[in-house]
C-alpha cells in the first residue's frame, strides 16, 4: 500500500473521499475509464465501500459533476466579490481563460470531460445546463444578458482549443476575443501583429512541412 493510499484511509472511508478519487480518476482516464476498481484504488478503499455510498457508477458521475460545478462557482463567487467598482471586465475575463487553460492537476479537461459527456447522459445533460445557467446568472450582474452570453461562449471556445490543441493561449489576442464579445472596438493591427501558432501545421511531418516550404 503506498503512502498516498494510507494517509486516505487516515482521513476515514466516508463519501467525500470517494469523490475525490472520482475526481482524480476522470481527470487521469476520462469519464469512459471510470472504474470501481479505479476509484478503490485512488482512495484507497474496498469496492464494497465505494457501492454502500454509492450504487452505481452514474451516481458517481453526477455527484462528481455537482460537486465541479458548486467549486467552480463559489471561485467565480469569490473572484466577484474581489473585484472593484470600475474594473476592466475584459481584463478579468481574459485572466480567467487564461487560468482555466492552463489549471493544475487535469482541472479543467476533467470540467471538459464530466461537460461533454452530457451530450450522452442525460442525468449529466441537466446538469451541465443547469452549470450554463449559474454561469449566465453571475455574468449577468456585471456585463448584461447579452453580453454575458457572448463572452461565455468565446471563453468556453478558447478553453476547449487551448486544451486539445496543447498550443499556449496569447493574452494579447484572448483579450481581443474577449473585448469583441463585449461590443468593445478592437485593434486588428494589434491582434494581426500577435502571432498564434497553427496547431495544424505544427502537428504535420517536418518534411511535410518543408516541402511545402519549398514550394512557396
Amino acid at each position: 500500500m503506498t503512502s498516498r493510499h494510507i494517509r486516505n484511509q487516515a482521513r476515514g472511508n466516508g463519501r467525500e473521499q470517494i469523490i475525490e478519487a472520482v475526481l482524480q480518476v476522470i481527470g487521469d482516464h476520462g469519464v469512459e475509464g471510470l472504474t470501481h476498481r479505479r476509484i478503490a484504488g485512488a482512495a484507497g478503499v474496498t469496492i464494497g465501500t465505494i457501492t454502500h455510498h454509492f450504487k452505481s457508477l452514474e451516481e458517481l458521475l453526477s455527484v462528481a459533476m455537482e460537486t465541479l460545478i458548486e467549486r467552480d462557482l463559489q471561485e467565480l463567487r469569490r473572484q466577484y466579490d474581489a473585484m472593484p467598482a470600475a474594473v476592466d471586465i475584459a481584463d478579468v475575463m481574459t485572466s480567467m481563460v487564461i487560468s482555466l487553460a492552463t489549471a493544475p492537476n487535469n482541472t479543467s479537461i476533467l470540467a471538459m470531460e464530466l461537460y461533454t459527456a452530457g451530450l450522452r447522459r442525460e442525468h449529466l445533460r441537466i446538469l451541465a445546463i443547469r452549470w450554463e445557467h449559474r454561469l449566465q446568472e453571475f455574468l449577468e450582474r456585471r456585463i448584461g444578458k447579452l453580453s454575458a452570453l457572448a463572452v461565455a461562449a468565446a471563453g468556453t471556445g478558447l478553453v476547449q482549443r487551448a486544451l486539445i490543441t496543447q498550443v499556449p493561449l496569447n493574452k494579447a489576442i484572448v483579450r481581443a476575443v474577449i473585448s469583441r464579445a463585449l461590443g468593445e472596438e478592437t485593434s486588428q493591427v494589434d491582434a494581426n501583429r500577435t502571432s498564434q501558432p497553427n496547431p495544424i501545421a505544427a502537428g504535420k511531418p517536418a518534411a511535410v512541412r518543408a516541402s511545402k516550404a519549398r514550394k512557396t
